[in-house]
């Protein structure tokens, strides 16, 4: 009788591990296409009536509107005068605000963008061949810098250190490219650390 409760119990928790993500994964979708047909409404009631008659589905309509709407603002922001403007913003309120220097290093470190306060990628040795991935989150020039050592399978949280630079050794790829190996606890890893500098 035991075995059977036993078996009852891990099936059903084992069932429950598997379905709750999915069930999350697609209420979060639902809502999420829920929200850009919301945000896309006023945009197309610009459209002409002639075009937008052609397209039967809204939701097809609302996501082509919102990523045209998205590289029209990208492309207004390439003029000088829109970048001045928004480097004013940025400097008397968005760099007040917590975390949005943390959060735009990192944005600018998962795209692979080249600058100095983005976040990069690394290994330290710890002990003899044992070796740790790290995000490079800071380097200040004064001979050491600030690294996170990201905890498998998130990728984006861990425990923070400081090290001495030479204990760094820089890797090629971005954080975007070293988070995937993360979330996939380990795989790919090596590949990745191999392209060292």
């Amino acid at each position: 009788m035991k075995m059977i409760l036993t078996f009852v119990k891990t099936t059903l928790l084992g069932g429950i591990v598997v379905l709750v993500p999915i069930l999350l994964f697609y209420l979060l979708l639902s809502e999420m296409l829920e929200v850009v047909v919301v945000l896309a409404k006023p945009i197309m009631e610009m459209i002409p009536a002639s075009i937008s008659n052609y397209i039967d589905e809204p939701l097809g309509l609302a996501v082509l509107v919102i990523l045209s709407s998205a590289f029209l603002a990208g492309l207004a922001l390439r003029s000088i005068w829109l970048k001045r403007f928004g480097t004013l913003i940025e400097r008397s309120a968005l760099n007040k605000l917590p975390m949005y220097k943390a959060v735009k290093r990192l944005s600018y470190g998962l795209l692979g963008a080249k600058s100095e306060d983005v976040f990069t990628c690394g290994v330290i040795e710890l002990s003899q061949g044992v070796r740790e991935l790290v995000y490079i989150v800071e380097d200040t020039g004064n001979g050491f810098v600030t690294v996170m050592v990201p905890m498998a399978p998130t990728g984006f949280n861990g425990p923070l250190k400081i090290l001495e630079s030479d204990r760094v050794s820089r890797l090629k790829a971005t954080v975007g490219q070293a988070s995937i190996p993360v979330s996939e606890w380990g795989v790919g890893l090596q590949q990745l650390v191999t392209g060292e500098k």
